[in-house]
């Protein structure tokens, strides 16, 4: 395409190409009225090619002087470049980010809007010695089958979806927004985690145990409602208050099932987290709790039940559907817990306590039940890695097949125990000759993690129980639980 300002540059090179080429021949140097007669024949002929081309003849082109010559500037390979002469071009935007990190992501070129899709899979094993106390099932299992859909959008606001597959049916797990104003101060709405477990606050897919301990059962897992949390002190000190519906031990909230709601708040403190070459820069302690009042029904007497972690159940409230049969909650109920870990270099170290008092009734007989239940777990990266609560394991030689790296290895020990309200039975509220009085488990793990996404979980554990069975105590359970899983 011929620019407009190359029209009157190309008449003036013209003419004196051919002034100079009639000097060179010897002729008589022509008039001001010829040069003038060319230079118009010349526009003429420019302007029919323009026009040709199709650009169209927008504005009549500007003489210039014969006497003057203009110096030709090549333009620049990069259009985005100014020309010398010509006004600047505006900058080129910056194209958007797309690739993988923890996820696959899109993701404005300031940062400041993002999508990152990624999940996990865990496909599972459970062996029962003898059957188990219940006559449980060896099987597969598919655990977990997630996605998890996070976006953020203007840097400070951002999504959390995380649909779950496993059994063949759809789960909504988190559904929340949040609103980061400050390090100190976010606000949250919508389905999350109650702010009260030190373990259950762990993600599934990072987990040092297949399933989490004994004092999961009187922990809340997740519940609808609005959160207020932030760090203080540069992170020596979190805190994390929130109004929710209520759940019932170990249980998430799909709703509610009255107009009460549950308070809930968990402080936890790193007094050295900011001292840089201290070996208690990543030990931490806390103390959570929360407060609601429940009313349950025959058909909803909205109680838990506790399992091992195996899965297989161990204690249940009696419950017939009728009100004469039936325990339900009926009153206050408040939960604590104390809790602290240490991580260290290859070391971790965890420990929480649980107690969870629920005013009861069933027919006319009412009463408070007080359950409580604790662990202690140690682990140990044999390969040397840092072990860390939140994250996950990155080998420092990711598993190459023929290559001589392994991955990581580690090793953990875990005891738990959990004891039920002796008045739960002397009150009529549970069937001594099928709910379990006392557990304690202990527990060994080998995890492989062959690379950053990929491990395999090895864990077998005992447990004891005091109480559950027509004449004495019910059998120990032996299980051995696998795990395979992808986590990207």
């Amino acid at each position: 395409m011929i620019r407009r300002n190359c029209i009157p540059m190309a008449a003036a090179v013209a003419v004196l190409l051919i002034a100079a080429g009639n000097g060179r021949a010897g002729s008589a140097e022509p008039t001001t009225a010829e040069l003038l007669r060319r230079i118009e024949a010349l526009e003429k002929e420019l302007a029919d090619i323009k026009r040709d081309a199709g650009t169209g003849d927008r504005a009549a082109p500007q003489p210039v002087a014969p006497a003057r010559a203009s110096r030709v500037v090549a333009r620049p390979a990069d259009p985005a470049e100014p020309v010398a002469g010509e006004a600047a071009v505006a900058a080129k935007p910056a194209a958007p980010l797309a690739g993988y990190k923890d996820g696959f992501f899109l993701s404005s070129a300031d940062g400041a809007h993002k999508l990152r899709v990624g999940g996990y899979v865990q496909a599972d094993g459970r062996f029962f010695v003898d059957d188990g106390p219940s006559g449980d099932t060896d099987q597969f299992t598919i655990r977990r089958a997630r996605l998890e859909i996070r976006g953020t959008v203007a840097s400070r606001f951002g999504l959390r979806l995380s649909p779950d597959f496993a059994g063949s049916k759809l789960t909504l797990q988190n559904a929340y927004l949040d609103a980061d104003f400050a390090s100190w101060l976010g606000l949250r709405a919508g389905k999350f985690k109650t702010p009260f477990g030190i373990e259950r606050l762990q993600s599934a897919s990072e987990l040092l145990f297949i399933e989490r301990g004994l004092p999961d059962n009187l922990v809340p897992n997740r519940d609808i409602g609005l959160q207020v949390s932030g760090d203080i002190a540069g992170g020596a000190l979190s805190y994390a208050a929130a109004v929710l519906n209520g759940t019932v031990d170990g249980a998430s909230s799909e709703g509610d099932v009255n107009d009460a709601v549950d308070l809930a708040v968990r402080l936890f403190a790193k007094p050295y987290s900011t001292k840089m070459y201290s070996p208690l820069r990543g030990a931490g302690f806390g103390i959570a709790a929360t407060w609601g009042r429940e009313q349950g029904t025959p058909s909803s007497p909205e109680l838990p039940q506790y399992r091992t972690s195996a899965r297989s159940t161990f204690f249940r409230y009696l419950s017939d559907g009728t009100a004469a049969g039936t325990t339900l909650a009926d009153g206050d109920r408040w939960r604590v817990s104390p809790q602290a870990a240490w991580y260290e270099g290859p070391f971790s170290l965890l420990t929480e306590y649980v107690r969870s008092a629920q005013e009861l009734r069933r027919d006319e007989v009412r009463n408070w039940i007080a359950n409580e239940a604790w662990q202690l777990r140690v682990s140990w990266l044999l390969t040397g890695e840092q072990a860390q609560y939140k994250g996950g394991v990155t080998p420092a030689a990711p598993f190459d097949f023929g290559g001589g790296h392994w991955g990581a290895w580690e090793v953990a020990l875990r005891y738990a125990a959990l004891d039920v309200d002796g008045e739960a039975f002397s009150a009529g509220f549970a069937d001594p000759t099928s709910a379990v009085r006392h557990a304690d488990a202990i527990a060994a793990a080998i995890n492989w993690y062959l690379n950053r996404n990929v491990g395999f979980y090895f864990n077998f554990e005992h447990t004891n129980f005091s109480g559950g069975a027509p004449a004495g105590d019910r059998d120990d359970e032996d299980a051995f639980l696998t795990r395979m899983q992808i986590a990207f």
